[in-house]
């Protein structure tokens, strides 16, 4: 799948196949689904970079295994309309804005075991009322995001909608490199955990 060894995804594309399956994922779309379903893309993206070293794809490669993606769910049953219901694009998978896009990059600007520390257990419970892990993602994507915000200040550019997008592209390409340090299973349910904290709130 998108160049990887399937095995080393089947239980996180299993998962996204059965949370997705057919006319149930319309009724179950953002609650299950969609969480999963974009899980999984961070997750795929995660697992390149080990191998390319690069945390985001271009617009070809992007096209591409977001496609080989969605048919091979869609060959396990998942409904057909995924991208759709779940408003997941290719170009979630380039990065976008954010000025960062090499694990060595961002390896240099974040910090790695602070990251690691708030992300690698999470308690779902204390997660929703006290953010953790949220927030050092947060933190993280702010620091990405600041090497583009200050040469945008500098032109006189910096619209707020401007600002947002490139701190929410950043957002996307730590959720990445974190997939790629946790490992698929634990990467899933980190990711989960989160997701299920935006929809409580």
């Amino acid at each position: 799948l998108c160049g990887l060894n399937i095995s080393a995804l089947n239980e996180v594309v299993q998962k996204t196949a059965v949370d997705c399956m057919g006319p149930l994922a319309k009724f179950v779309g953002d609650v299950i689904c969609c969480p999963q379903f974009g899980s999984m893309m961070r997750i795929v993206q995660g697992q390149l970079s080990t191998s390319t070293g690069s945390l985001v794809l271009n617009n070809t490669a992007s096209q591409a295994c977001f496609s080989e993606a969605t048919s091979f769910l869609m060959d396990l049953g998942a409904n057909d309309t995924l991208p759709d219901l779940c408003s997941v694009k290719p170009e979630n998978m380039t990065g976008g804005l954010c000025p960062v896009s090499s694990v060595t990059e961002l390896e240099q600007v974040i910090s790695k075991s602070d990251l690691l520390a708030a992300c690698t257990t999470i308690d779902p419970l204390k997660e929703c009322c006290k953010p953790v892990c949220g927030q050092a993602i947060n933190a993280a994507a702010v620091q990405l995001a600041s090497k583009t915000l200050s040469s945008l200040e500098a032109n006189g550019s910096l619209a707020a909608h401007k600002q947002q997008q490139v701190a929410d592209d950043c957002q996307g390409v730590v959720l990445s490199w974190l997939a790629s340090q946790l490992g698929p299973e634990s990467a899933n349910s980190a990711f989960r955990n989160l997701y299920s904290c935006k929809v409580n709130k």
